[in-house]
């Protein structure tokens, strides 16, 4: 019996395809591997909860059992000593009141909500704080946090402060990441009301 020939368009048509795909991926290949070579361009290492006991980079973190790491308390660092930590271990220049009849927001996040490359002043919740008089907001972010961590800080620092209001801060970028490469304890939601931040400041 003859074997069954593949009809010459066909493999025309698969010889094209496997060309195209090699003159796509082999270009890009060898731009990965030149990016990866360059210090300025490598990708930045996965951060993860424990690993700044001892860091040499980041002498300002400590290991935190419960939310993997925080700031080394009442320290100031930066360029300039932009930062500076209270006894807590996050970025304030004063002591967190946990007294109930202070009126006062926390916020939990990352480094957006930390305020870095900025002076405490210029972070938005030293602005919040400003716009509303009368009330104390207090930074709990930290740099690298993901989303389990910002929920262990909010559950275990935050709400023994007694706020009125607390906000988690997080950009949608980072939630991929935070699913898929932070362990650190499980993300829990609830469902608030949606009324202004004013009316829960009362």
């Amino acid at each position: 019996m003859r074997g069954v020939q593949t009809p010459a368009w066909i493999a025309s048509w698969g010889k094209n395809l496997l060309l195209a795909m090699v003159a796509v991926r082999l270009p890009a290949a060898a731009m990965e591997v030149a990016l990866r070579c360059l210090p300025k361009f490598r990708p930045l290492p996965r951060i993860f909860p424990g690993q700044f006991g001892n860091h040499p980079q980041n002498s300002y973190l400590t290991e935190d059992a419960v939310i993997g790491w925080r700031l080394k308390p009442n320290r100031r660092f930066g360029r300039g000593g932009i930062y500076r930590s209270n006894s807590q271990g996050f970025r304030s220049e004063r002591e967190f009141d946990p007294s109930p009849q202070i009126p006062k927001v926390v916020l939990a996040g990352d480094s957006f909500t930390f305020g870095m490359g900025v002076s405490g002043g210029a972070a938005f919740g030293s602005l919040l704080e400003k716009r509303l008089r009368g009330t104390a907001v207090y930074h709990l972010g930290i740099p690298g946090f993901g989303l389990d961590q910002m929920w262990l800080t909010l559950r275990h620092y935050g709400l023994p402060l007694h706020p009125r209001l607390a906000i988690v801060v997080f950009i949608s970028g980072i939630s991929p990441e935070a699913r898929k490469h932070t362990g650190h304890g499980r993300v829990s939601t609830s469902r608030h009301s949606s009324c202004s931040g004013a009316n829960w400041l009362r």
